[in-house]
């Protein structure tokens, strides 16, 4: 494949990935501060129909939508080594993520330990994510 071509898609998941983290956070940020701004207490949803609370809760899923869409865009965008790379990192981070939760849901039980909530799986699985393509990509230099 074209360099151009390739730096190109790299530039544009750049920006697909900053523009969909950026929106995660404010809305994840933004609207709980707003909410506790606006009205006092962020207790106050409790009291909102459910249409708004339903709203209000799938609010932060359409950027991660657009990251998902813009991920599959960059690996489509890759050639043959480069997305045999990818999916060797991605299949090492979900292993490590799920063994990681079992184990620590074991060690709950047996050393009460606190429960770990389920929000942490995704940032957790892109921590390893990140840190496996690093492997991955110095074992195929």
């Amino acid at each position: 494949m074209n360099a151009g071509v390739q730096r190109r898609a790299e530039r544009r998941w750049v920006v697909d990935q900053v523009a969909a983290s950026a929106a995660f956070g404010v809305l994840v940020l933004g609207i709980p501060l707003v909410v506790a701004w606006r009205f006092g207490d962020y207790g106050v949803v409790l009291n909102w129909p459910v249409g708004a609370r339903i709203a209000l809760a799938l609010a932060p899923v359409a950027p991660i939508a657009y990251y998902i869409y813009a991920l599959v865009a960059f690996y489509r965008s890759r050639d043959e080594l480069q997305q045999r790379k990818l999916t060797e990192a991605a299949v090492v981070a979900t292993l490590i993520v799920l063994f990681g939760t079992f184990a620590w849901g074991w060690f709950e039980l047996q050393v009460l330990l606190p429960p770990l909530h389920s929000l942490w799986t995704l940032p957790a699985f892109w921590a390893a994510f990140v840190v496996t393509q690093w492997f991955v990509d110095r074992r195929y230099r």
